[in-house]
């Protein structure tokens, strides 16, 4: 596996420090005066969102969280991708107008959209898409954007640019798609640095940032933006990790959107009045991820690990329903989704296989489950159902909760626990960004390494001439890895949310909330 990278951990850099913030951006505090009843008229043309955490960082191209789902929704608002995708999954013309192959996939033309403007006044050029492929190539060559490194003979004609690629991935364009595509101000960031672009981003999206304080983004909506503006002028995003704080922001009228609301309190704030519902599947998945070290080089620890989680009786308990039980790492609606059970519950085969290697009860295999707490929906409360199911059979597992940029790090650096509770975000369902990310030994993301695996991985990332062989074979390294517990599938999240009723909003098939999406109700 790869050596640790030589950059800063964006959990321990003060990203939203409204002392670094405020003299770049000079806004006043908001405090009470945004929230409070009286000066609720006051408000004007601003949308008030509950949302449950902050993006880590603000250059939304960091590969560290281009799978997280919550920073997306805000870092959409404010940069817009290569090519876009739209609620129902789509790819659609964003930055990009057009894009394609030549006939034997030597070449890529990409067509930037003329006439756009960055949120400082400055145009959006074919320059700045050129610089952000090299930065890209340079900056994580073993990364999300490794694949940068492979465009040569880079030629510009006008607004379109044309690239050699030494290997066609099947998935090109929804790689495009991604954050980590998203292209930056080149001018701006170079006179910035990296440091200042987190206190004062600029982007081209819809909204631009105005404040960034201490739980809290402001933004204003981008009068030049060169697509529909959004409905509110004045969006102020409040990151409350408590889910019983973005309760109460939403009963006392301080927000008009709840992220994530308690999954026993949704269906009660539902039939509210003054309140809406709502309800869909997402692309998010939730999984244990497992490290070949320790306990969990022994196949027996491993798959009785993966027999004794009962995954029905977490999606019923604690997310009430909210879920879907997935035994692959695809979900439904991803391509290469399985919808056969592959590993079911099995308390006493769980309890034989342990014994096979001389564990049980009375002695316990003995190590360290990793989670996150509140930055998804049950992530902390499913990590301890985890650990008590494994108890029962002789697994005794000691909670480590971290930050989601401290998880990704330390995947990153193949230095994760055994076992790790982790989500994960891949909207355009292609298996190259699901299990291949996640279990290809090479990739940054994946922390499981047995040459077997990686080989049979190796074969599928580039295969874009059959593509039914490539999807069957994704299908039986799905299987294969989660028979094997190389992996834990757990669950598909489904998306809840609570908003006013006098707001209409267009749901999002990835789960990403966009303010972009919230119209008043005619």
């Amino acid at each position: 596996m790869q050596s640790p990278r030589n950059r800063p951990d964006p959990v321990r850099r003060r990203l939203l420090a409204g002392a670094a913030a405020a003299p770049v951006l000079g806004l006043p505090g908001l405090g009470g005066l945004l929230y409070s009843r009286t000066a609720r008229a006051e408000i004007g043309d601003t949308l008030v969102i509950a949302a449950s955490s902050a993006p880590s960082e603000w250059d939304p191209t960091s590969p560290a969280a281009a799978f997280d789902a919550p920073p997306q929704s805000v870092w959409r608002a404010v940069f817009d991708p290569l090519i876009g995708r739209g609620p129902n999954l789509k790819l659609k013309p964003a930055l990009l107008t057009s894009w394609g192959w030549n006939a034997d996939r030597t070449k890529i033309y990409l067509t930037l959209r003329p006439g756009m403007v960055w949120h400082n006044g400055s145009p959006v050029t074919i320059e700045d898409l050129l610089w952000s492929i090299e930065r890209a190539a340079r900056r994580e060559p073993q990364g999300e954007a490794r694949f940068w490194g492979d465009f040569t003979r880079i030629s510009i004609e006008g607004n379109t640019l044309t690239a050699k690629i030494n290997r066609a991935p099947p998935d090109l364009f929804d790689r495009l798609a991604r954050s980590t595509a998203i292209p930056l101000p080149s001018v701006y960031y170079k006179k910035t640095g990296a440091r200042d672009f987190e206190n004062a981003p600029v982007g081209s999206g819809p909204y631009r940032v105005t404040a960034i304080r201490e739980g809290e983004v402001r933004l204003e909506r981008f009068e030049r933006y060169w697509d529909v503006k959004p409905a509110f002028e004045k969006v102020a995003i409040r990151f409350l990790p408590d889910p019983g704080a973005r309760v109460r922001a939403v009963e006392r009228g301080e927000a008009h959107v709840l992220v994530d609301p308690p999954y026993d309190r949704f269906q009660e704030l539902s039939r509210r009045k003054g309140l809406v519902g709502r309800s869909q599947p997402s692309t998010q998945i939730a999984f244990v991820a497992i490290n070949d070290i320790g306990p969990m080089k022994d196949p027996n620890v491993r798959r009785a690990a993966h027999h004794a989680i009962h995954k029905p009786a977490i999606v019923r308990n604690l997310l009430k329903g909210y879920g879907r039980v997935i035994d692959t790492l695809e979900p439904k609606g991803a391509g290469a989704h399985e919808s056969e059970p592959v590993v079911r519950y099995n308390l006493a085969r769980a309890a034989e296989l342990l014994g096979r290697s001389g564990y049980s009860k009375v002695r316990p295999v003995r190590l360290t489950l990793q989670t996150t707490r509140r930055h998804r929906p049950m992530d902390f409360e499913t990590a301890q159902a985890i650990a008590g199911m494994w108890a029962q059979i002789g697994i005794e597992a000691a909670l480590e909760v971290l930050e989601p940029g401290e998880i990704r790090e330390l995947a990153a650096q193949d230095r994760l626990a055994p076992a790790c509770l982790r989500t994960w975000d891949e909207p355009s369902g292609d298996p190259n960004g699901i299990t291949g990310t996640l279990l290809w030994g090479p990739s940054p993301n994946s922390v499981w390494d047995t040459q077997e695996l990686d080989e049979q991985i190796e074969a599928l990332l580039w295969e874009w001439r059959d593509p039914e062989k490539r999807t069957a074979g994704w299908r039986v390294i799905g299987r294969y890895a989660a028979e094997n517990a190389y992996v834990l599938p757990l669950y598909q999240y489904v998306q809840c949310l609570v908003h006013a009723d006098t707001l209409v909003f267009e749901p999002h098939g990835a789960g990403w909330v966009l303010p972009q999406s919230f119209a008043r109700k005619a």
